[in-house]
């Protein structure tokens, strides 16, 4: 692949045709045979040409009247015209243009289409007074024998063939441009460029040479010398970018390392976040259990309450019997003590009647023992008197005895009653 250069330059009419009191260091001297010139005029011979017969004629018009603008040397009067614009140094309007035409790099004069490239060159070398009517070449060499790759310097006046003011034909970039079709602005120059680039593509075409589009481009083209200050100035810059690189490999190593580890920290937080997630589930499966515990314990604990509130009024209620049963109780034992208590009184009057019929049986034994002979009436009278006197006190004591069982008989009503009301 190969690119194209067209750039301006400063031009040096003496460089272009190799003056031998000029050293260029970056030429080989046996090469310089293959040099070729298309044209080589001076620029004083080519003024002549292009300007005399118009000068002449704007000189015949304005003699009389303005004898004080008489054009003598049109040169002269460019180089010191006030309009112009510095040119190393000097004020003057520029008299004239070199650009430098290049096909391919210095990588090219080495390849295989190092040929077509030439032929290319040359030909758009030899066309371009064709292509170009209003830049008059009076200096057009094809240099081959220097470091870098051919080129072509080409060095051309503008013209501007009808001017309405001043000269009928005049020195003019803006207005040579404009004549070829270009416009009279700042695009240009920019616009006719272009048209010759295409025109060297269109060579590359007819020569089967792949046009690369150049990754660098300058406002001028590069002698040797600056090409080899440029070629070193790459190298470093490729040696800088090539150690950025470096950089940027270890920072992508560090990157996908921490990616790396930004992954398994991840997955990581995934595995605990499906964990917390099972946990969560369980605790919401817990929590749900312990709601529906809860329920169960308040359902539980409202059936206790109303039982506990039950059981308070059964206990109220067995209070109650408990305090009649104490009752009873003690009544009970009041009348077993009663009982006992008459009991031992009927025992008590058994043992007194016993004694008063061991009295009698003694009194009747002992009567009938020592006085047989006592009389019978008396005897009875006696054993009458002891007998009224054990009735008696049988009497007394039934009647007493009776009585307490009448009490004890109410004492147990009563009891019973009492049960029946605590029930």
């Amino acid at each position: 692949m190969a690119t194209i250069s067209i750039n301006l330059d400063q031009g040096s009419r003496r460089h272009n045709n190799r003056d031998s009191r000029m050293s260029l260091k970056h030429t080989d001297s046996t090469r310089t045979k293959d040099n070729i010139t298309y044209h080589d005029e001076s620029i004083e011979s080519a003024y002549h040409h292009l300007f005399d017969e118009a000068m002449e004629e704007y000189n015949d018009k304005i003699r009389k009247k303005h004898p004080d603008r008489v054009i003598k040397n049109y040169l002269d009067k460019i180089r010191s015209s006030r309009n112009g614009r510095s040119k190393q140094g000097q004020t003057g309007q520029k008299e004239c243009y070199s650009i430098i035409a290049q096909c391919g790099n210095l990588e090219d004069k080495t390849s295989s289409a190092y040929g077509a490239l030439i032929k290319s060159l040359d030909e758009y070398s030899r066309t371009f007074q064709e292509r170009n009517p209003n830049f008059y070449v009076f200096n057009e060499v094809m240099h081959r024998d220097e470091n870098g790759m051919d080129h072509t310097h080409i060095m051309f006046i503008p013209v501007a063939y009808d001017c309405k003011r001043g000269m009928k034909r005049q020195v003019s970039m803006r207005s040579a441009l404009k004549e070829m079709g270009f416009g009279a602005n700042k695009e240009a120059f920019k616009k006719w460029r272009e048209r010759e680039m295409d025109y060297i593509k269109s060579l590359y075409l007819k020569h089967d040479i792949q046009y690369d589009e150049p990754k660098y481009k300058f406002k001028h083209h590069m002698t040797t010398e600056e090409y080899k200050d440029y070629k070193q100035y790459q190298a470093k810059q490729e040696e800088i970018i090539n150690d950025q690189c470096k950089k940027i490999q270890k920072q992508q190593e560090t990157f996908s390392n921490l990616v790396s580890e930004c992954t398994e920290i991840a997955q990581e937080l995934v595995k605990r976040r499906l964990t917390n997630e099972k946990e969560k589930k369980v605790l919401d499966i817990q929590k749900a259990q312990i709601a529906s515990y809860s329920r169960d314990m308040s359902l539980r604990e409202r059936k206790l309450n109303d039982e506990l509130v039950q059981f308070e009024e059964k206990k109220k209620k067995i209070d109650k019997k408990v305090k009649i049963l104490n009752k009873i109780y003690d009544k009970l034992i009041d009348l077993y003590n009663k009982t006992i208590s008459a009991f031992n009184s009927l025992v008590k009057q058994k043992e007194e009647v016993a004694k008063y019929f061991d009295v009698y049986d003694q009194v009747l034994f002992n009567t009938l023992k020592s006085d047989y002979d006592f009389k019978n009436d008396e005897a009875k009278y006696l054993i009458q008197s002891v007998q009224q006197q054990a009735n008696e006190y049988i009497s007394i004591s039934d009647d007493e005895l009776i009585n307490d069982i009448k009490d004890i008989s109410y004492e147990i009503d009563s009891i019973e009653e009492d049960y029946h009301l605590s029930r």
